[in-house]
């Protein structure tokens, strides 16, 4: 019998790229996004007879509960997969009312939902590493103590209490996967590796007139990686028979300048030639490695990154080229 998979914020990176997985394995897919159409109908990133007999689409902001409440009883899903949320830049910094509104209380609805009408349902929201802040010691794990330092790390934080407290109190499978870093040419243009590797697959126009982007601290690190490979984890987590949570991520941390490096030599370029130091772009409370310690998603699931900076770099050039012509 094909089982149900519930994505909400389907039409974001991780939700296509799920979308994808899911319909792969054999899943009847039900996608939940803010588009009045489907991102993942446009892409053609999988059989067309896949998507016509085994996805559906709704268009419904998570915020608006009533909503969600209806499309959660009309899909009958088996699991529930949360990608939803505004997460990019400056949105980190609205006030806390806006984030409560687009992640706490939709958690709180499906895991209600889930244990007040005794639905045998998976749960698996997406977290983020923004719930550690800036940590004390590294690498990070499911252990280091969270202190979130924006108001998307505290709504964060708060449905990830509210994923543990049910789980042991319920013995519901709710489980949170906090994820560093991670990219893809679906990712926003204001993903700092996205707006590097996308300008590189525009070099050949942009050096020609001149342009140049604008970049902060060059020392920055990151524990990037591909958003293949964290959405892998994920679809993992829905698979097993015990809920947990789980670090996802990288245990090799990248500077800004190495990225660069890697961008612009790929390309045939120097990057000084093309890029601006900005150091009103400077945020120092960012200039610090972060590195993830992912062995337990590693020895629970076999699960390691596959792809490396090398591989991903040149590939999101690539992937963004040919999405320009």
């Amino acid at each position: 019998m094909t089982k149900n998979v519930l994505i909400l914020g389907g039409d974001g990176q991780d939700g296509v790229i799920l979308s994808v997985k899911f319909l792969s394995a054999g899943y009847r897919v039900i996608s939940v996004g803010r588009r009045n159409k489907s991102r993942l109908l446009a892409l053609k990133l999988i059989n067309k007879s896949l998507i016509d007999k085994k996805f559906t689409y709704f268009s419904c902001d998570v915020s608006d509960l009533v909503k969600l409440k209806k499309v959660l009883t009309l899909g009958n899903p088996s699991i529930v997969i949360n990608c939803a949320g505004v997460s990019a830049g400056s949105a980190m910094t609205q006030d806390i009312d806006f984030h409560m509104h687009q992640t706490f209380y939709p958690v709180k609805l499906i895991c209600d939902w889930i244990v007040n009408h005794k639905i045998k349902c998976k749960f698996v929201q997406l977290s983020s590493r923004e719930v550690f802040g800036l940590p004390a010691a590294l690498p990070i794990n499911e252990l280091t103590p969270r202190n979130p330092r924006n108001n998307y790390g505290v709504s964060k934080k708060i449905s990830d209490e509210l994923i543990f407290e049910y789980r042991n109190k319920y013995q519901a499978f709710f489980c949170s996967a906090i994820i560093s870093n991670h990219v893809s040419y679906l990712s926003k243009n204001e993903d700092l590796m996205k707006k590097i590797t996308l300008f590189c697959s525009k070099a050949e126009k942009l050096v020609t007139f001149g342009k140049k982007m604008k970049i902060g601290s060059l020392s920055t690190r990151r524990s990037w990686l591909s958003a293949e490979d964290v959405c892998t984890c994920i679809f993992k987590m829905s698979q097993a028979k015990r809920a947990d949570d789980y670090v996802i991520g990288s245990s090799i941390s990248t500077s800004i300048e190495t990225l660069l490096d890697i961008s612009f030599s790929y390309c045939g370029l120097a990057w000084q030639q093309h890029v601006e130091i900005d150091n009103a772009l400077n945020h120092t409370d960012d200039d610090c490695s972060f590195i993830c310690d992912s062995s337990k998603a590693k020895k629970d699931f076999n699960w390691s990154p596959i792809e490396d900076m090398e591989i991903i770099v040149p590939k999101l050039i690539n992937d963004c080229a040919m999405r320009l012509t």
